[in-house]
């Protein structure tokens, strides 16, 4: 019995050594590398004065009141932005296409927005979509599934479930086979 516990310890020894077979990688152990003294861009500093809006806009208020308060200032978060991309509303599944000069309508991405399942729409984060078309010059579908406390958590999972399996087979000029997905 001794032996055989023996052997396992040597084979477990054995295997170790060849499967992970370190590299010596002292050499990045050092101290002396260079600290940048940066301070936040302005682009930083936009977005934490717009959260800061985003807690100023329902304070003071309970329940319905400011779970309305702050999805209207959610959507308000595009207004003023100059997008690129073309927006085409689509009822069924509810959302919209956003699509930027010279995407390929068989590449899809399907964009779930944020929001904890209680706020946002596709119109508050067409600044994402807008940027994640261009970059990746696919076609990104914003879904605007249903939201708690009105509908069930369950039922904006579903939304998201069924809008994946129709952009499978649907582009922004109806029926079309995808690409990438």
């Amino acid at each position: 019995m001794l032996w055989i516990i023996l052997a396992i310890i040597v084979f477990i020894v054995a295997a170790t050594l060849l499967l992970f077979r370190l590299e010596d990688l002292s050499h990045l152990d050092r101290d002396d590398y260079p600290i940048k003294d940066a301070t936040p861009s302005e682009a930083n500093r936009e977005v934490l004065g717009r959260i800061r809006e985003l807690g100023q806009s329902s304070k003071g208020l309970r329940g319905k009141a400011r779970l309305m308060a702050l999805r209207k200032h959610m959507d308000g978060l595009s207004e003023g932005i100059e997008l690129a991309s073309e927006l085409r509303h689509c009822e069924s599944p509810r959302g919209e296409w956003v699509l930027a000069p010279g995407c390929d309508t068989r590449r899809r991405i399907l964009y779930i927005h944020g929001g904890a399942w209680a706020a946002g729409s596709p119109r508050s984060h067409r600044a994402i979509t807008d940027r994640l078309s261009q970059i990746t010059r696919a076609a990104v579908f914003a879904l605007d599934y249903r939201l708690m406390p009105e509908n069930r958590f369950m039922d904006g999972v579903r939304d998201c479930r069924e809008a994946y399996k129709w952009l499978l087979k649907h582009g922004p000029d109806g029926a079309e086979p995808v690409d990438f997905m």
